[in-house]
C-alpha cells in the first residue's frame, strides 16, 4: 500500500466523522472522535515513519541434488528442462500439463495418444521425472497391451536424430513379444520402429538416427504393447547437418537410480500380491456367506414398457451389445409359456448377451431351459449361441447350443463348481448368423456328488413350418482331396490339402496347367497379410484355429475363401477364382473392415505363388535367369536387373504407387530396385523356355522373389481400409505355350498391374 490510498482512507474517515456529528448524540459525537483519532495514527506510523521494507527473495532454482518425493517409487535427480534448440518436438520434457486427462484420455497439452486394446493406461508423472516437472509414462497392466503418446511434425529429407532418456520397472514383451516401442510413421513414408530394453533400471539415455528422403507430415509414436512401467522424458527431434546411417544407441542406465527402481518396484510387487491375496480370501468369504441366489424371472415375464439406456427390454436382466449387426430384445408373440421369451439376433459375426448375476455354493447345479432357432449360424470363433457362467474369480464354463432351424426344444446343463462364487455370472451369448429364443430357464441345486457334467439337447417339440436344412458345417474344417485334374480339357483350380506340403498351408489353393501331366501351381494364398502400424497380422498361413480356407468347386472351375481374422477380429477377407480360359484364371481378394475404430493402415499382401511344382520349371536353380520385371515396356530377367547390393533377393514397387519400401525382408539387404518397375505382373518362363507363368495384379503395388527359393510375388495395392470400408484387388493368372511378351501386352492394355489411380 503507498500514501496516496492512505491520504484517501483519511478523507473518508472524515466524512464519516462529519456524518457522525451531525446526529449530536454523545454517543455519536465519541464514535467520530475515535473514527478521526485511528486513521490518523495508522497514517501517520504507515506512511509517515515509513518502516523498513522487507523484500520477498524468489525462491532458488532447483539444485541437483537428490530431490525426496512421495511415490512408490522414489525420484531420482531432477534438474530444470534444457531446451533443445532446433528440436521439432513441441514440449519434449513433457511440461504442459491439462489439470485432468481431456476426453482421450490424454494428459499433455502438445501429445495425442490413444489405446486400442489390453489392461493399460498412460498419464503425466509429476513426481518421477528426469527433468522440469514431469515425464510422460505408459504401464501395461499384466498383459499384452496396445496404447500410446504420439505427436506430429513435418521433416525434410535427410538424417534426424530422436534423442531422450528412458527408464523402467519391470518392463517385459506382450503383444507380438514387444515392450516399449519408438515409431515414425506417415504417409508416403516408410514406417520406421526402434525397441527400447526389456527390465528394470534407471534413466538412460537413448539416440535414433531416421533417415528421409522426401518431405512432409511423419507421426512420432512411443508404444507400449507388453505388461511394467515405463517412464520417458526430455525428447527432442533434431536435424542433423550430415547424412548418417539410421541406427538405435542406448547408454548404461543410472546405477543408483536403477537401484531406486528395483527396491521400489520389489515394494510395489508384494504389496500387489498382499493386496490380491486379502482381496481373494474377501472375496471366498464374500461368497461363502452370501445367501444362494439362482435364475430370477427365467421366463423373462418382468419387461419393462420401453428398453433402458443400455438397450435391457427385462427388468431382472442386463445385457449388452459389444460389436458387430445384431439385437436382442423380448417377443411377446413367439414364446415358449407365459407372456414373452428373450430373443437375440445377428447378421453376421457379432457379440452381443442378456445376462444375470448369480450366488453359488460349492456343488453341483443344473440349468435347465427351451430354445428356439431359425437359420442359425457359427460365426465370430466359430460360435453360435453360446450359454455360459463366468464365476469371479474361478473359470468360464461354455456350451453352445445347436445350428439351425428348428422348433422348442429343451436343453440340460450340469455344472459343478469347484467353489462358491458371488457373483456367477450367467451369460446367454449370440455369436452367430440367425435368431434364437431363449425361455423358461430354471437353475437348481444338485444333492451329492453322483452326478456327471454335460450339455443335453432333446429333440424339438415342433417342427417349423418351411424350416431350413441344418447349417453347413463350420468353415474351420479342413477341405478334403479332390482328384487332380488332367489338364487335358485346360487350366483347372485344384482342392490343396493337409500333406500337400511339409508345413500345412491354412489358405493353399492349387492350379493345375492347360496341358498333360505338367504338375502344378501353389500358391500360399495369403502367405501373409498384415496391417500398419506394427506390422500386425490379418492372416497368415500358420494361423491358430484358422475360420476358414480356400474351397474348390468339384469341377475346379471355381474356388472360394470366406474368412473372418483370427487375430483381428471384425477383418474379413472374401476370395474368389474362377476359369475363365482354357488357359486364364481370374481371381479376386477382397478384404472388409467390420471393427468400429481400428483403420488397417498400409497393407502389405504376401501372395506367394510357388511354381515348384510345376514340371520343367525352376526348381533350385537359374531361378533369377527364368523369372522376369517389367521395366521400360520390357521383360528383363531377374539376372539383369541391378539393385542397391549385389544379391539374390530382388523387390521392385511399382512406379506411382503411393505405398513405397514395405518389403523390408528385400531392402534391409539390398534387395531394392531403386529405379521401380512398369507393372505388378510377373513372368516366370520353363527350363526350356516353351512354357510360361505370367500372373499380375490390379491395382499394382510390388514384385519380389528370393532366387533361394523357387516362389515368386506380384502383389496388389490395398492401401489404408478404414472401419465400414473394403477394397477388392483382382488378379490374372495364364499358364501358356505362347510368347510371354505378347501375353504381358494384352494384360498391359487391359490396364493389369498398374498402380491406383490417384
Amino acid at each position: 500500500m503507498n500514501w496516496e490510498i492512505g491520504v484517501v482512507l483519511l478523507v473518508l474517515a472524515a466524512f464519516g466523522a462529519g456524518f457522525l456529528l451531525r446526529r449530536k448524540t454523545k454517543r455519536a459525537v465519541g464514535i467520530a472522535v475515535v473514527v478521526v483519532v485511528t486513521f490518523g495514527v495508522g497514517f501517520f506510523v504507515g506512511y509517515v515513519v515509513k518502516p523498513t521494507r522487507v523484500v520477498e527473495v524468489p525462491p532458488a532454482a532447483p539444485s541437483v541434488e537428490l530431490v525426496e518425493v512421495p511415490s512408490p517409487v522414489v525420484a531420482p535427480k531432477v534438474v530444470p528442462p534444457e531446451p533443445v534448440e532446433g528440436s521439432l518436438l513441441a514440449d519434449g520434457g513433457f511440461e504442459e500439463i491439462f489439470d485432468r486427462a481431456d476426453q482421450h484420455g490424454n494428459q499433455f497439452a502438445r501429445w495425442g495418444g490413444w489405446r486400442v486394446q489390453g489392461k493399460c493406461s498412460r498419464g503425466a508423472d509429476t513426481e518421477v521425472r528426469r527433468s522440469g516437472k514431469a515425464s510422460a509414462w505408459l504401464e501395461g497392466h499384466g498383459g499384452p497391451c496396445h496404447i500410446w503418446h504420439n505427436q506430429k511434425f513435418k521433416v525434410k529429407p535427410g538424417s534426424y536424430s530422436l534423442t531422450g532418456y528412458v527408464r523402467a520397472a519391470d518392463l517385459r514383451g506382450g503383444l507380438w513379444g514387444r515392450g516399449v516401442v519408438l515409431g515414425i510413421e506417415g504417409k508416403g513414408f516408410k514406417e520406421k520402429y526402434n525397441a527400447l530394453p526389456f527390465g528394470t533400471y534407471g534413466w538412460r539415455k537413448f539416440e535414433c538416427v531416421f533417415n528421409f528422403e522426401q518431405p512432409g507430415e511423419v507421426t512420432l509414436y512411443l508404444y507400449l504393447y507388453g505388461p511394467g512401467r515405463v517412464w520417458l522424458d526430455d525428447l527432442s527431434f533434431v536435424k542433423l547437418e550430415a547424412e548418417q546411417d539410421e541406427r538405435l544407441v542406448v547408454d548404461d542406465p543410472d546405477a543408483a537410480d536403477t537401484e531406486r527402481v528395483r527396491t521400489a518396484a520389489a515394494e510395489a510387487a508384494r504389496i500387489a500380491r498382499e493386496k490380491a491375496e486379502a482381496a481373494r480370501r474377501a472375496a471366498e468369504e464374500a461368497a461363502a456367506d452370501a445367501p444362494e441366489q439362482l435364475i430370477q424371472d427365467g421366463g423373462f415375464e418382468e419387461m419393462y414398457a420401453r428398453v433402458d439406456q443400455h438397450g435391457n427390454a427385462f427388468q431382472k436382466w442386463g445385457g449388452w451389445k459389444a460389436e458387430g449387426t445384431c439385437a436382442r430384445g423380448a417377443d411377446t408373440l413367439v414364446k415358449h409359456s407365459g407372456k414373452a421369451s428373450a430373443w437375440l439376433s445377428g447378421e453376421g459375426p457379432c457379440h452381443i448377451w442378456h445376462n444375470q448375476k448369480l450366488n453359488t455354493k460349492t456343488g453341483y447345479y443344473k440349468l435347465t431351459g427351451f430354445i428356439r432357432a431359425q437359420n442359425l449360424q457359427p460365426a465370430k470363433w466359430g460360435r453360435a449361441c453360446v450359454i455360459g457362467f463366468e464365476p469371479k474369480g474361478g473359470k468360464e464354463v461354455l456350451a453352445q447350443l445347436p445350428t439351425g432351424t428348428y422348433g422348442w426344444r429343451k436343453f440340460e446343463r450340469t455344472y459343478r463348481f469347484p467353489a462358491a462364487y458371488s457373483p456367477n455370472t450367467f451369460y446367454l451369448y449370440m455369436y452367430g448368423v440367425g435368431k434364437v429364443w431363449l425361455d423358461d430357464l430354471k437353475m437348481e441345486k444338485l444333492e451329492g456328488e453322483d452326478h456327471k457334467e454335460g450339455l443335453i439337447v432333446h429333440e424339438p417339440e415342433e417342427k417349423l413350418e418351411g424350416a431350413a436344412a441344418p447349417a453347413p458345417t463350420p468353415a474351420t474344417d479342413e477341405p478334403k482331396a479332390q482328384p487332380k485334374p488332367s489338364g487335358r480339357d485346360g487350366i483347372r483350380l485344384w482342392q490343396y490339402v493337409r500333406g500337400d506340403t511339409k508345413e500345412y498351408f491354412n489358405y493353399g489353393l492349387k492350379i493345375v496347367p492347360p496341358w498333360e501331366d505338367g504338375g502344378y501351381l501353389r500358391i500360399n494364398f495369403p502367405e501373409h497379410l498384415e496391417y500398419m502400424p506394427g506390422t500386425r497380422g490379418i492372416l497368415r498361413y500358420s494361423d491358430k484355429g484358422a475360420k476358414g480356407h480356400w474351397i474348390v468347386a468339384d469341377d475346379g472351375m471355381t474356388a472360394e475363401l470366406d474368412v473372418e481374422s483370427v487375430t483381428a477380429p471384425g477383418v474379413f477377407v472374401h476370395g474368389k477364382a474362377k476359369v475363365v480360359s482354357k488357359n486364364r484364371i481370374e481371381v479376386s481378394m477382397r478384404i472388409t473392415n467390420k471393427t468400429e475404430r481400428v483403420t488397417l493402415g498400409a497393407i502389405r499382401p504376401l501372395y506367394c505363388h510357388q511354381y515348384q511344382p510345376l514340371k520343367g520349371f525352376p526348381q533350385w536353380q537359374q531361378n533369377l535367369e527364368h523369372t522376369f520385371f517389367l521395366q521400360n515396356g520390357k521383360l528383363v530377367a531377374l539376372s539383369e536387373i541391378k539393385t542397391e547390393k549385389p544379391v539374390k533377393i530382388k523387390v521392385g514397387t511399382v512406379i506411382g504407387c503411393p505405398q513405397k519400401n514395405d518389403m523390408p525382408f528385400a531392402q534391409r539387404r539390398g534387395g531394392g530396385i531403386k529405379e521401380g518397375i512398369d507393372a505388378s505382373i510377373v513372368v516366370v518362363t520353363s527350363l526350356d523356355n516353351r512354357r510360361a507363368l505370367v500372373f499380375g495384379w490390379t491395382p499394382g503395388k510390388s514384385a519380389f522373389t528370393n532366387a533361394h527359393i523357387p516362389c515368386v510375388h506380384a502383389d496388389p495395392y490395398y492401401g489404408d481400409i478404414r472401419p465400414g470400408e473394403w477394397r477388392e484387388p483382382k488378379e490374372v493368372i495364364i499358364l501358356t505355350e505362347e510368347d510371354p511378351e505378347k501375353v504381358v501386352k494384352q494384360l498391359l492394355a487391359e490396364g493389369v498391374g498398374k498402380p491406383v489411380k490417384q
